[in-house]
């Protein structure tokens, strides 16, 4: 049996949402927001001066929105007003994976509450209502059947989950706090971006909602 080294390649790239570097977006009250880049549910932040001057947040959606962004210690403070919710998009240099002659573009991606039923990234969790704990998985408006997804609580706590036939997902919330969801999804698609060809395409997402009240699957039936 055969198989191509790039398809060798992007079933590794699965496995990237529990190892690789993320961005991740916390809301205030006033409409603000803070881009974070570490690992949230290790409690790992990176900080200015370090890897989080790699990233710039300087793709922010819906297009629209009127940013101001400052960075701070250990965050990007995105100033704005808006109250709906926000995603922010970070495309990453490509470059060689270890052990490969492979080259893979990243493309970050973070959206930050589940209150509009609309798509706002290329990959995208997208709530049936809002607030809503159900969600279906979108890579360029198509939904994504049997794709991992990997949720995290506020006591760092962690799930493995899936999607089904449909891209649908329902999510676990059993403690009011913070939530992050992760995805990742790799396609045999190449290019060229800043003089730099590339055989493969990464997107990570991460969705971060906050909940008043913990709910558990049964309770929501």
């Amino acid at each position: 049996m055969r198989f191509s080294i790039i398809g060798v390649l992007l079933g590794l790239m699965l496995l990237a949402p529990a190892h690789a570097h993320y961005i991740w977006v916390e809301r205030e009250a006033t409409g603000a927001a803070k881009v974070y880049f570490g690992y949230w549910h290790r409690g790992i932040v990176e900080e200015t001066g370090g890897r989080l001057d790699n990233i710039q947040a300087a793709i922010v959606l819906p297009d629209s929105l009127k940013v101001s962004a400052e960075r701070r210690p250990d965050h990007i403070r995105l100033d704005t007003t808006h109250q709906g919710d926000l995603a922010v998009v970070e495309p990453i240099v490509p470059r060689a994976m270890r052990q490969a002659t492979s080259v893979t573009r990243t493309t970050l991606m973070a959206r930050a509450g589940r209150s509009e039923v609309k798509s706002l990234l290329e990959l995208d969790l997208v709530p049936d209502a809002p607030g809503s704990n159900r969600f279906t998985l979108l890579f360029r408006g198509e939904p994504l059947a049997r794709t991992r997804v990997i949720a995290y609580g506020p006591p760092r706590w962690e799930k493995s989950l899936a999607t089904d036939e449909d891209g649908r997902v329902e999510l676990e919330t059993p403690w009011a706090g913070q939530y992050l969801v992760g995805v990742n999804h790799a396609v045999e698609e190449g290019g060229e971006v800043a003089g730099v060809k590339f055989d493969a395409s990464r997107y990570n997402l991460v969705l971060s909602f906050s909940v008043d009240e913990g709910i558990r699957w049964s309770e929501a039936d």
